[in-house]
């Protein structure tokens, strides 16, 4: 486990990565010294806890990499300068409302490799500036979720759904794409179904991308 004398005095950094570090927790006040960091990468590693104050010195955090831990619940908070967050290959089921309630400026979201099966509807439907999304599961999220996705320029959705139905295809498509990328119904959507035996009539005219 990190602390805060690992890091104390460090008011300058403004890059960070502990990749395959052994950590298992990130506790309060660790990063409380880094008040200038832009990067922080704690990818690969066997993260299980993050408190809920974790990065709350971090007022400059553009970019937090989570990949491959096992973190089950995202219970911390983000900073309103968040402009990409992957927390992909953990063991997530649900982002809980208001998770990314304070990043309007966040560009990038990944959590693709999780058991993610719960979204509320309205996760992304304030992040102006968001501009890719990937997400990955077992489970089949609510239809109602898709109709805020429409607004981002590019989603992923990959080997995500056991379940679909034309409906959910019909929202996954680009809606008056002029070729220009500016319209903010425009979403390219990339479906993977390579373990899955899907029925696709009549459902695709429209999807940009399957694999």
């Amino acid at each position: 486990t990190i602390s805060y004398e690992n890091f104390e005095g460090m008011k300058s950094l403004k890059t960070l990565k502990l990749r395959e570090s052994q950590i298992h927790q990130i506790n309060s006040g660790v990063f409380d010294d880094l008040v200038s960091l832009e990067e922080l990468c704690l990818d690969s590693n066997m993260i299980n806890f993050i408190a809920e104050d974790a990065f709350k010195e971090l007022h400059n955090l553009e970019r937090l990499y989570f990949n491959f831990n096992q973190i089950t619940a995202l219970s911390f908070s983000l900073g309103n300068n968040l402009k990409n967050l992957n927390i992909g290959g953990n063991q997530v089921t649900s982002i809980p409302k208001g998770f990314l309630k304070n990043c309007q400026n966040m560009e990038s979201f990944g959590a693709y490799g999780n058991n993610i099966i719960s979204i509320p509807p309205e996760t992304f439907k304030r992040l102006k500036n968001l501009k890719s999304v990937a997400l990955s599961g077992d489970g089949c999220i609510h239809y109602s979720f898709y109709k805020h996705l429409e607004y981002i320029p590019s989603a992923f959705i990959n080997d995500n759904f056991r379940k679909l139905n034309h409906d959910i295809l019909k929202k996954c498509a680009p809606k008056d794409y002029h070729g220009d990328g500016l319209s903010s119904a425009i979403m390219e959507c990339l479906l993977d179904f390579s373990f899955h035996k899907c029925t696709f009539s009549k459902l695709v005219e429209k999807i940009v991308y399957l694999f």
